[in-house]
């Protein structure tokens, strides 16, 4: 692909200056960088007399639609033509490279836009062109017109004259509709890519004598994003910046960026967590001219990039960095793991969507800055969360301070069991562990002790931590009187293991759950045989010594299956209902208390008369009864129905009028015929609505 030549023909006639956007304009489809699929399908079209009568060009900014139609239109009205290679020597090729030619005629859709331009359209369409073989339109930013303009199209698009082909292009095309879209053939073009950028930039700056090196001109591609006109642009700039000869510096420079070594160090202190040295590095950063915004997205860049290496892409898909800081991001993306460094990605992000509607982008840079320093590692805690999903049913854990490893704890038979880490190892100091983080130990299980103390086969169960379990007595206590024990008894014995429970779980130091009577050996198992001295069973004394986490697990499924406590509740149920309600403490609760009546149509029913339908409504719904209700039961430990009214004293709305929004005002207004036809001969919109009555008359 050769660089086109600077186009002569579009210098006026007083010679001034063009920019180089226009003088590097493609003049064939061999010029245009990056849309080979687009200048192949249009060519084969011509080639094969398949020309459609309506294209549509949509694509991002600077891609070459505009040059892509102009050439299109070259192609087909060329004096040598039909041909996909338009000679740009005739008089009909040249007219159409500046714009001037009268059967091509090029609209802009911005400014364009309404029924009436459509109109004169249509009636010029119906005239056959000048001196060519068709009358050519090309729309520009098509999407920009009204609804009525594209309906006045429809059917001159659908069949229009032979001698008509209608050109649209559009950066936006979602916004047209698509009864116009079914009537095209669409090209979609994509966005070049920045080597394709830096080598037409390169033939450029050596047709303009100018010296420039390959990294500034790598800066320049990336910068412009896939526009090519973008990068023209900039180079532009730099002609005028640097004179002669382009470096790097004097590209960040100009750009308000800096270099990749100092991106490199900024996020080499942000991930060794030094904050001080991160703001120290902003600071200088910016004083030494760098934009905060383009700061926050080079570093998002760095960060995008260094994910991209770390799950095993290629050097082809770097978009900020080069082939050679390639190794250096996969050394520190194996420090920070994907999961932090997509943290840190989304904190950028957010950063440079909030500065976008600031005025202090600096602020909005360091705050981010100091955050990502401040970040734990995220890969351990992911690693931690996984394995509490895989851990089986019956499992527990104990945290251990100062780490993330973890110790997990058998509910069943109240012994660690590995997962994720060595279980605890017991000194023979009484069974603590050498580190200094807390660790929990389990008492053996009630058939161990048992078996050490009785020769009986059947093991004693153990107590639960019920108070109304508790008063059931055993089959061992049923046959020993002396190992009977009152409810008292067991409620203090169930508290007795609820306060080491929650010393077990909340100390950070090393802790050992025990009976009162541990041997002087420093063993942890209580001795049954010391127990019959206070009145307590084998059976029983082990209960209260069971581990925690075992009692913790019974209590829950005790709890589960007992009736709830009814001793303190109020006696009527109206006193039921507002105790229930200030339980609640929530909106539904609020929406419940605005009542007028409350109604005890039985022992176990309550009506309530509330003021407001809308409350009324809200609160009959079947979530909303059933927290109300079973509030009301943790209270009286019975079920009560509970219904909702509307109070005989509700004040009457029905009289009172609606009073309409100024949206839905303009809805109402939009129905009406008169606006209707005042909307489509003025070919506007009801933008606003004003009230006469409330319009102070001066």
């Amino acid at each position: 692909m050769s660089l086109p030549e600077a186009n002569s023909t579009t210098s006026s006639a007083n010679d001034q200056y063009q920019v180089v956007a226009l003088r590097y304009r493609p003049q064939a489809f061999g010029d245009l960088v990056g849309q080979g699929h687009v200048a192949k399908a249009l060519s084969n079209a011509i080639e094969s007399n398949r020309v459609g009568h309506a294209y549509l060009f949509t694509g991002a900014r600077g891609v070459g639609k505009t040059s892509s139609a102009r050439i299109f239109a070259k192609c087909l009205n060329c004096e040598k033509g039909p041909t996909p290679t338009p000679c740009n020597e005739c008089e009909i090729c040249k007219s159409v490279s500046v714009g001037e030619d009268v059967d091509v005629l090029e609209i802009d859709g911005a400014s364009n836009r309404g029924i009436d331009e459509i109109r004169q359209l249509r009636s010029n369409a119906a005239i056959r062109p000048g001196r060519g073989r068709y009358k050519i339109y090309i729309i520009d930013e098509v999407h920009m017109l009204t609804q009525q303009a594209f309906n006045a199209l429809l059917k001159t698009l659908e069949e229009p004259p032979g001698h008509v082909k209608f050109i649209f292009c559009t950066t936006d095309p979602q916004k047209i509709p698509i009864t116009v879209l079914s009537r095209c053939q669409r090209y979609d073009f994509s966005p070049v890519q920045p080597n394709e950028i830096t080598n037409r930039l390169r033939e450029i700056a050596e047709n303009e004598g100018v010296k420039a090196s390959d990294e500034a001109l790598q800066l320049l591609a990336r910068r412009a994003n896939g526009s090519m006109r973008d990068s023209q642009s900039l180079l532009e700039q730099l002609f005028s910046f640097c004179g002669d000869d382009i470096s790097v510096d004097e590209v960040h420079q100009l750009l308000g960026t800096t270099d990749m070594s100092r991106i490199a160090e900024l996020a080499s202190a942000m991930t060794a967590h030094d904050s001080k040295t991160t703001m120290n590095l902003i600071h200088q950063s910016i004083a030494d001219g760098v934009d905060a915004g383009q700061l926050t997205g080079q570093l998002l860049g760095y960060f995008r990039d260094m994910m991209a290496t770390h799950i095993g892409c290629g050097d082809e898909v770097l978009q900020s960095c080069s082939a050679s800081d390639a190794d250096g991001l996969r050394e520190v993306g194996k420090q920070l793991g994907l999961q932090t460094m997509l943290t840190i990605v989304q904190i950028l992000d957010t950063a440079v969507v909030r500065m976008q509607s600031s005025l202090h982008a600096r602020v909005l840079l360091e705050v981010a800055a100091v955050r990502i320093s401040n970040l734990e590692h995220l890969e351990s805690i992911s690693d931690l969360v996984n394995s509490l999903k895989n851990m089986p049913a019956g499992k527990a854990v104990v945290q251990t301070s100062g780490s993330v490893k973890k110790k997990v704890v058998d509910s069943a038979t109240g012994r660690f069991a590995s997962h994720g880490g060595a279980a605890p190892d017991s000194s023979a100091d009484g069974g603590h562990s050498n580190g200094a983080s807390s660790t929990a130990t389990a008492a053996p299980t009630a058939t161990q002790d048992s078996a050490a103390t009785n020769n009986s086969a059947a093991a004693a169960p153990e107590t639960p931590s019920n108070p109304e379990t508790a008063k059931q007595p055993s089959a061992n206590n049923s046959a020993n009187p002396q190992n009977n024990r009152s409810p008292a008894q067991a409620s203090s014995a169930s508290a007795s293991n609820g306060s080491q429970m929650a010393a077990a779980t909340e100390s950070s130091q090393s802790t050992s759950i025990a009976s009162a009577n541990k041997p002087a050996g420093g063993s942890s198992v209580a001795n049954p045989a010391n127990s019959a001295g206070s009145g307590l069973s084998p059976a029983t004394a082990l209960g209260a010594t069971a581990s925690p986490l075992a009692s913790a697990s019974t209590a829950s499924e005790a709890t589960a299956t007992s009736e709830p406590p009814s001793g303190g509740s109020p006696s009527s149920l109206s006193a039921l209902y507002r105790s229930a309600l200030q339980s609640m403490g929530d909106m539904t609760a609020d929406m419940a208390s605005n009542f007028d009546t409350l109604k005890e149509c039985s022992a176990d029913h309550i009506e309530v008369a509330l003021f407001d339908a809308m409350h009324r409504k809200m609160c009959s719904r079947t979530e909303s009864k059933s927290k109300i209700e079973e509030a009301i039961y943790n209270l009286a430990g019975r079920r009560i129905r509970v219904d909702f009214v509307l109070s005989k004293n509700a004040p009457n709305r029905n009289n009172i009028a609606p009073t309409l929004s100024r949206v839905q005002q303009i809805r109402v207004l939009n129905d009406n015929e008169f606006v209707k036809q005042a909307v489509t001969i003025f070919d506007g919109q009801v933008a606003d609505y004003f009230d006469p009555k409330s319009v102070q008359r001066s």
